[in-house]
């Protein structure tokens, strides 16, 4: 559990829907030495109890609000097809929330 991404979420981060603090919570427990996040939609929206839409709802807006950045990681079969392998959050942990995002 990244502690110092945990307090940042708790204390820090303001003004959030109460679906937003909990996906952000979730993303902070889960956090590695870099703050960064290696985890499934779909695994997100279980932890949080909500649905695969709701969630990327709310983790567009915490990206709007600057509080973090989601990027695609991609690899390539064997037919050289490209298949999306998993999704990277980075946390932008001591960050305050852009206004009027």
């Amino acid at each position: 559990m990244g502690l110092k991404a945990a307090h940042w979420a708790v204390h820090e981060v303001q003004n959030l829907k109460p679906q937003e603090r909990l996906l952000l919570l979730i993303l902070a427990e889960h956090t590695d030495d870099r703050d960064c996040v290696w985890s499934s939609q779909d695994r997100l929206a279980h932890m949080v109890g909500t649905s695969p839409s709701t969630l990327r709802r709310c983790l567009r807006r915490l990206e709007r609000l600057g509080l973090m950045t989601h990027e695609y990681w991609w690899a390539m079969d064997e037919s050289t097809d490209t298949l999306r392998m998993t999704d990277v959050y980075q946390l932008h942990v001591g960050t305050r929330p852009t206004r009027g995002a």
